[in-house]
C-alpha cells in the first residue's frame, strides 16, 4: 500500500505537500504539512501496473488447491500400483523359490 501511494500520480495536490496553519493549544499557531491525497482511480492505476497478482489472489489460491488435490489423487493411485507391483514381485519370487527348493 505504501509503495502504491508513493508511486501514484497525486493530481489532487499536484504531488506536493499542502501546508496549513492551525491553532494549537494556548493559541499557538502550528505549521502542518499534509501528505498529498490520491483518488481510488490513481491508486488502481498503479496497483494494476505494479502489483498484478493482487487482483488474481483468489484465483491463485483456487488453482493451487486444485493442483494439490490432483497431486494427492495421483499419489494414492501411485501407491496402489506400487502395492500391486510389490505383491506380484514377491509372489513370483516365492513361486520361483518354491520351484528351486522342490527340485
Amino acid at each position: 500500500m505504501r509503495c502504491v501511494y508513493q508511486w501514484a500520480d497525486k493530481a489532487h495536490q499536484g504531488g506536493e505537500f499542502d501546508a496549513r496553519h492551525t491553532q494549537g493549544e494556548g493559541g499557538n499557531k502550528r505549521y502542518v504539512e499534509l501528505m498529498p491525497k490520491i483518488t481510488f482511480e490513481e491508486f488502481r492505476d498503479i496497483q494494476t501496473d505494479v502489483f498484478k497478482f493482487l487482483d488474481g489472489f483468489g484465483e491463485g489460491v483456487g488453482e493451487s488447491f486444485k493442483e494439490e488435490l490432483l497431486m494427492n489423487q495421483g499419489t494414492g493411485r501411485q501407491n496402489r500400483e506400487l502395492w500391486w507391483q510389490c505383491v506380484g514381485f514377491f509372489t513370483a519370487c516365492s513361486a520361483l523359490d518354491y520351484i528351486v527348493w522342490a527340485v
